[in-house]
C-alpha cells in the first residue's frame, strides 16, 4: 500500500470495516497446477484498542484487499517461512512453506511489511507518524483446516498535544505554537514473537518539530523520564518532562504501546498549565496535571 492509501484509511467508517471483516474471512481460491494440498486460511483483524486502517469510531477495523503486511511462520526445529501477504490475493498451502510436517506451526504478522534478519528480529524508527502494527504469536497444528486468527494490535505509543486559550491569548496566536518532543526513537522487533524486544530502546533523540494544535507523535514504548516537551510560544521557550502520577492518582512510570496520552495546555497571559491527559480511541492511561509557569507573554 502507498502512504497516501494508507492515510486515507484513517478515516474509514465502521460500517466499512465490519464489511472488509465479513469478506475476508473466506480466503481467495486459486488452482493449483496439481490440484493437491491442504490450504492455509488466515483470518485478520485489528484490535478495538488501537489506532488502524479501516477503522471504526471505537478503534477496530480490519486490513483492505491489497494491502500487505509481513507474516513469519515458524515451525520444527526453528524452520521459517518469511511471506509478504497481500489480503485478498495470497493464497498459502502447507506443503508449500518447506516446512517439516506435524507439530505446532507459529504464525505471527508486521503491519506495514519489514524484512527481519536471519534472527527474526528488525529495528523499528518512530520518523514522524510512522505506524506499526503486530500480531503476537498464534499457533495450530501443522495441515490444520481452521482459520488462523491474527490479532493485529498498535504498538506504538501515541503523545498528542492540545492547546487551549484561556481566553487573554487570541486563538491566532496558539498556531504559532512549536512542540519538539525528545524521546527514544527507535526498538528491536521480535517476529518471531511478534512483539517488541524488552529494553531495546535507542538513546533519545529529537523528533521533527510541529507547530500548531493539536499535534501528535507515535513513539515507541519507554519509561516516561526518556521523554521531553520543548514548548515554543512567541520568545519563550521551555522544556518538561512529564509527571510521575496521573491525576487520578495513579504512577506513570511507562508510556505503553497501544495507549494513548492527550496533554491539554491552556495557554495564558500568565502562563502555561497543563490541564490534563485524556484518550479517545486508544487504550486508556488516565490524565495528568500540573503546571509551567512561562512569564512575559505579550
Amino acid at each position: 500500500m502507498n502512504m497516501s492509501g494508507y492515510r486515507n484509511l484513517f478515516g474509514a467508517a465502521a460500517i466499512m470495516a465490519m464489511a472488509l471483516t465479513s469478506c475476508l474471512k473466506d480466503s481467495v481460491q486459486i488452482d493449483r497446477p496439481d490440484g493437491q494440498g491442504q490450504e492455509i486460511r488466515l483470518q485478520t483483524s485489528i484490535s478495538a484498542l488501537t489506532k488502524a486502517p479501516g477503522l471504526g469510531e471505537d478503534g477496530s477495523g480490519n486490513f483492505s484487499p491489497g494491502d500487505v503486511f509481513s507474516l513469519n511462520v515458524c515451525g520444527e526445529a526453528d524452520a521459517m517461512a518469511d511471506i509478504d501477504y497481500t489480503v485478498g490475493e495470497t493464497v498459502l498451502y502447507w506443503d508449500g512453506l518447506g516446512l517439516p510436517a506435524g507439530g505446532k506451526v507459529s504464525f505471527t504478522g508486521c503491519y506495514p511489511v519489514h524484512e527481519a534478519g536471519d534472527d527474526g528480529q528488525f529495528t523499528f524508527t518512530a520518523s514522524g507518524n510512522a505506524d506499526l502494527l503486530l500480531a503476537k504469536s498464534v499457533a495450530v497444528d501443522y495441515g490444520s483446516s481452521s482459520a488462523v486468527p491474527l490479532v493485529f494490535s498498535h504498538a506504538m505509543h501515541k503523545l498528542e498535544v492540545e492547546y487551549v486559550s484561556d481566553g487573554s491569548v487570541a486563538e491566532e496566536e496558539l498556531d504559532g505554537v512549536g512542540t519538539v518532543l525528545t524521546a527514544l526513537s527507535s526498538c528491536v522487533v521480535d517476529m518471531m514473537e511478534g512483539k517488541i524486544k524488552d529494553g531495546s530502546g535507542s538513546v533519545p533523540a529529537e523528533y521533527e518539530s510541529a507547530t500548531g494544535s493539536p499535534v501528535s507523535f507515535l513513539l515507541v514504548p519507554q519509561d516516561k523520564d526518556n521523554v521531553f516537551l520543548k514548548i515554543t510560544c512567541g520568545s519563550i521557550v521551555k522544556t518538561f518532562s512529564l509527571p510521575s502520577k496521573t491525576s487520578e492518582g495513579e504512577p506513570l512510570s511507562v508510556l505503553e504501546g497501544g495507549c494513548s496520552l492527550k496533554v491539554r495546555i491552556t495557554v495564558s497571559k500568565d502562563g502555561i498549565v497543563m490541564d490534563g491527559v485524556q484518550i479517545e480511541g486508544w487504550k486508556p492511561q488516565g490524565t495528568v496535571d500540573g503546571d509551567i509557569t512561562l512569564s512575559g507573554i505579550d
